[in-house]
């Protein structure tokens, strides 16, 4: 079983200033320079092991492609996205270092019944992140990422998931204030963060399971769930807000 031996909290500002084209309504390139500025509060733990207050920025590049028919609870359609990060100390950040992510999710539906296969993964490829510098690495756990773990309970310069979800529409909706469409699903989820890539495979990866009921209410998806993790850890989930 996991042993925690520390517990941070950010506060953080972000501002992005860019450029992009769109194509259609399917795909977008967008470049541009990315500022996070804010600071690091430890619950409990050694504070030495983060830097208290940080100011980073990054130059980004993003190709993405959405045929998705629903950003709440897609039905059908495909989404797959490529990612550029590179940091550097005119920018802001405490040294140079490029990453590189992905993210891929398809989703098929018969009736009512939808299943989505969603991957993620980023890499370091280049430089070396500070390791007081939480806020420029990856990160895993919560919901869909790793759910028997607390969100963003993971961290590391590397890091790889892979999800199978099957969700069924067990309500339609209706006129009435509080009758949203309701969806009832569950997911299986493996994957972890490395330190180095050549320490990525199945055997490492952590696998989770989880549980959940969703309603697309007005405000956006709302979601009751709970997870587990094969080292025992489990977490419940109660909130609103876009996840895939």
């Amino acid at each position: 079983r996991d042993v925690e031996v520390a517990d941070f909290r950010e506060r953080e500002a972000e501002a992005d200033l860019d450029v992009g084209r769109e194509f259609g309504n399917w795909g977008e390139v967008r470049a541009g320079i990315h500022r996070v500025n804010g600071n690091t509060h430890p619950r409990f733990g050694d504070p030495a092991l983060v830097d208290r207050k940080f100011n980073d920025g990054e130059l980004f590049f993003k190709w993405s492609y959405d045929r998705l028919d629903s950003v709440d609870f897609p039905r059908t359609g495909q989404r797959y996205s490529l990612q550029w990060d590179a940091r550097r100390p005119a920018l802001g950040s405490l040294a140079p270092s490029d990453q590189l992510s992905a993210n891929w999710l398809m989703a098929r539906s018969r009736g009512r019944d939808t299943l989505l296969l969603w991957s993620s993964a980023g890499t370091t490829l280049r430089g070396t992140i500070q390791p007081t510098s939480l806020q420029d690495f990856y990160t895993l756990g919560g919901f869909l990422n790793l759910s028997g773990l607390a969100a963003q309970s993971l961290t590391g310069p590397n890091y790889a998931i892979g999800r199978a979800a099957y969700f069924r529409q067990i309500g339609h909706g209706g006129a009435g204030m509080l009758e949203f469409p309701a969806y009832l699903g569950m997911s299986f989820e493996a994957g972890n963060v490395w330190q180095r890539r050549g320490q990525i495979d199945w055997g490492t990866a952590r696998k989770d399971v989880s549980l959940f009921l969703g309603f697309d209410t007005p405000l956006g998806p709302l979601y009751v769930g709970g997870g587990y993790d094969t080292t025992g850890s489990s977490a419940y989930y109660l909130f609103l807000g876009r996840t895939f």
